[in-house]
């Protein structure tokens, strides 16, 4: 199993003070994902909830779909690679390389995400700005590894009874793929009345991946970008951002969030 961060010595210099102490300090190493014998792509993730990365990352790219049936997953834990074995529907042309842990993960096309094979998400959600409020709450409260490293990002599923999904990566596109590779393992879970709560930016490749996933809400403590404000209407995803204080800032299906 994977540790998120790790014990380093560190010099401290305050004021006129210098002293040693040990830091905990975020993980990142390559993660390589094979598809059915080839290397697909590496990933620069945080060594944790390797498997549903590897998924939420092929389910996000559109490599694989719910029609794709996946007959195996193994992980070489000493190597970093994740080995997964398919049938049926999949594309295994897009190799992707090297996916730096602050690099867009999703392959898009200008104009044209019919091309990507994105839909739009249709849902009955419906629910209040505190509640919004509340389930972030939930979200910053859960963020142990942040509060001792200062640098990593979470994600979370949640639905109105609360949070059913948590990751954390140094990459916030990782942290989605994580939460959305792990509903994708558990059986029968909907996420059309489901919301991904995220404390990274939300930029366009992480509207993708939630509309992939089927997911109507999108959430984030910090801002959205103007292409992924316009995708959200594209889209039919309700988009807020800066949710922290008293404050919900709705940028996109308004209606589904009420005061």
């Amino acid at each position: 199993m994977g540790a998120a961060s790790s014990e380093r010595k560190v010099k401290r210099v305050k004021g006129g003070s210098v002293r040693t102490e040990t830091a905990s300090i975020v993980r990142e190493v390559p993660i390589s994902v094979y598809l059915n014998g080839a290397e697909y792509a590496v990933l620069m993730a945080t060594p944790t909830d390797v498997t549903a990365l590897a998924i939420g990352f092929l389910l996000g790219e559109g490599a694989i779909t719910e029609a794709t049936v996946i007959d195996g997953i193994k992980v070489d834990r000493r190597e970093w690679i994740v080995y997964v074995s398919l049938s049926g529907e999949f594309d295994s042309t897009r190799k992707r390389g090297l996916v730096t842990s602050g690099c867009a993960a999703v392959a898009l096309f200008k104009g044209a995400f019919e091309l990507a094979g994105v839909r739009r998400v249709r849902s009955r959600l419906r629910l209040s700005a505190n509640e919004v409020r509340k389930l972030v709450s939930r979200m910053i409260s859960r963020c142990d590894t942040y509060q001792r490293t200062g640098g990593i990002h979470s994600a979370v599923i949640a639905g109105r009874d609360g949070i059913h999904l948590f990751a954390e990566d140094v990459g916030r596109h990782n942290a989605v793929d994580k939460v959305i590779g792990l509903a994708h393992d558990m059986k029968d879970f909907e996420t059309k009345d489901k919301l991904l709560l995220c404390t990274g930016r939300i930029s366009s490749e992480i509207l993708v991946k939630a509309a992939r996933a089927g997911i109507p809400v999108v959430v984030s403590r910090t801002s959205p970008t103007d292409l992924s404000v316009r995708l959200a209407g594209k889209l039919g995803i309700t988009l807020a951002g800066f949710v922290r204080g008293g404050n919900v800032s709705i940028y996109s299906g308004m209606q589904r969030i009420t005061d």
